[in-house]
């Protein structure tokens, strides 16, 4: 695992979507890649899914700094 520098600054992360266990799952999938895709392209540089909100999937992001 590389290491993660810290330049002292608070990373910048955001809730982005939450998508509900109601909905399908092919459904879900194409919603995160697409928001997936979405983020990449506007520079974020990181992506995850929070694993404590189950059922359903809530998306966070790290932003960098503007």
């Amino acid at each position: 695992m590389p290491a993660v520098q810290n330049s002292g600054a608070m990373p910048d992360i955001r809730r982005v979507l939450t998508v509900h266990a109601e909905i399908s799952v092919p459904l879900q999938l194409a919603l995160l890649d697409a928001v997936e895709q979405a983020l990449q392209g506007h520079g974020v540089s990181r992506i995850w899914i929070d694993p404590g909100t189950r059922p359903d999937l809530l998306v966070l992001a790290e932003f960098e700094d503007d």
